[in-house]
């Protein structure tokens, strides 16, 4: 069963006393107050600051030059989905569906966006085609904690076991065919009874799916074109491919060493089209979690460790080596979540869920 909700989008600048628009179930507490979105231009990074009490972003999606940020709004006892949407100038809320506690966001474009949310919710996904929201079920009314859209009739997302239930299965992966969502168990992991799956891609055939098994014993990578898989090397336990293309993507390496006191090191990991090349930065204790490809190359979190406390550097890769950028030193305390790219050539997006003053989220645009 499927449900349709038309847009309403409210067209006005974010200002001081402006309510959210709220679409699907009503919350029975006032609807939050967002403050003015101001911006700030520092190290080749536009800052748009974002103050809605009792709200919380937890994923960002972009498109040319507009970007969707997607979260829960939570005054107590009851919560409702939030969207929140960047013209290419100004920020203001959109009439969305309740699909619990937003999670994720994806699409292909502004008349392709899909978001995801909690088992709470009767339906846990919803879809815009650029003109009304059309919200779907998914199978066991799990959790959905990711979600790639490659093609308006091609949706991959991960489910995973809802939080009250009294036996964790561990994730699931599940697609979209256009009409419905169905459970997906490629032959190749049969076997996984309680897996953790990681999924990402650069396109309706290069989609990655990293399947680990909760015990830490097996891993299995499998790059989808359409619904065929194929195995190839996994990078290890947990790891999200990072794909520019099936001859070039990157993941974070295994521990190769650690000190027993919170420090580590790890080195990133290369992908050519035949195995996985350690790129190693020469230094001592350091790990690098590619996050997202941006201007034509891969995007990554270098965290530095120094008695037990990291420092995180965003880096990029450039010439043959790992190339600082500036503005996002030390951005471990403000917990990025997400980074994203309207495509592989364009400037990354970053979304700050939790920054050092409460209530206050923080969305980036990278013009360097």
């Amino acid at each position: 069963m499927r449900m349709s909700t038309p847009l309403v989008r409210t067209g006005a600048v974010l200002a001081t006393a402006a309510a959210f628009v709220l679409g699907g179930l009503a919350p029975t507490a006032p609807a939050p107050v967002a403050e003015a979105a101001s911006a700030e231009v520092a190290d080749g990074w536009k800052t748009y600051q974002l103050k809605t009490p009792n709200a919380r972003y937890d994923s960002i999606y972009a498109a040319g030059s507009e970007a969707w940020i997607v979260g829960t709004v939570n005054p107590y006892p009851t919560h409702s989905t939030v969207v929140q949407h960047f013209d290419g100038k100004t920020w203001s809320p959109m009439t969305v569906p309740h699909v619990g506690y937003g999670m994720v966001i994806t699409g292909t474009s502004a008349s392709n966006l899909w978001i995801g949310g909690s088992s709470d919710a009767t339906n846990a996904t919803a879809h815009f085609d650029g003109r009304q929201w059309t919200t779907y079920p998914v199978p066991d009314q799990w959790t959905v904690v990711q979600m790639l859209a490659v093609a308006p009739n091609n949706v991959w997302a991960v489910t995973q076991t809802p939080s009250d239930s009294p036996v964790y299965h561990g994730q699931r992966l599940i697609h979209f065919d256009g009409r419905s969502w169905s459970l997906v168990t490629p032959p190749q992991v049969a076997g996984y009874t309680e897996p953790d799956i990681e999924i990402s891609g650069s396109g309706a055939g290069d989609v990655w799916v990293n399947y680990s098994d909760r015990n830490g014993k097996k891993n299995t990578l499998l790059r989808a074109s359409g619904t065929t898989f194929t195995v190839l090397p996994s990078p290890g336990y947990g790891v999200k491919v990072v794909p520019l293309s099936a001859n070039d993507a990157w993941a974070r390496g295994p521990v190769v060493a650690s000190n027993g006191n919170g420090d580590s090191k790890s080195n990133a990991l290369h992908w050519d089209g035949r195995s996985w090349k350690t790129v190693d930065d020469g230094q001592k204790w350091t790990t690098y979690e590619p996050r997202v490809v941006a201007n034509g190359t891969v995007w990554a979190n270098k965290t530095e460790y120094y008695s037990g406390y990291g420092k995180v550097t965003l880096v990029r890769w450039v010439g043959g080596r790992w190339q600082t950028v500036p503005g996002m030193s030390g951005i471990g305390s403000d917990s990025v979540l997400q980074y994203v790219a309207p495509t592989p050539k364009s400037s990354p997006w970053a979304l700050m869920a939790q920054g050092r003053e409460k209530n206050r989220q923080d969305v980036r645009v990278y013009t360097g």
